[in-house]
């Protein structure tokens, strides 16, 4: 059955109706339900986004699908320092123009803003 005939709500309740989230360790009201191929997903919410910190810091960002590029800076480190989800947080080295980058999973906004703009909700 394709969950996105159930309600977001709906769906997050049921899937936290007897367990905590592995990540955050909160249950439904810590997540927002997102359309991904055609089924719902639950994603933790953070406190402010990583990806509005960033812009708000100026640290140049760019992204590939739903992940966050962020490029390594003083700032970014403190940032990403403070993040909950740090341990998933990885650093690549440009080949462009060898600077370093944070990849920040499932972090850039605009993405899941699109994909939840694209989702039709089910009545």
């Amino acid at each position: 059955m394709n969950s996105l005939n159930i309600p977001a709500e709906k769906w997050l309740q049921s899937v936290f109706e007897h367990r905590d989230c592995e990540e955050c360790g909160r249950g439904a009201e810590g997540h927002i339900a997102v359309p991904h191929q055609g089924e719902w997903r639950a994603r933790c919410k953070v406190e402010g986004s990583i990806y509005q910190e960033m812009i708000e810091a100026r640290i140049p960002v760019d992204s590939h699908c739903s992940d966050l590029y962020a490029k390594v800076t003083l700032v970014s480190e403190e940032i990403i320092a403070r993040y909950p989800f740090k341990k998933n947080v990885r650093r690549f080295r440009s080949n462009l123009d060898g600077t370093q980058w944070f990849v920040i999973p499932f972090a850039f906004d605009p993405y899941w803003e699109n994909k939840k703009a694209k989702a039709v909700p089910a009545e």
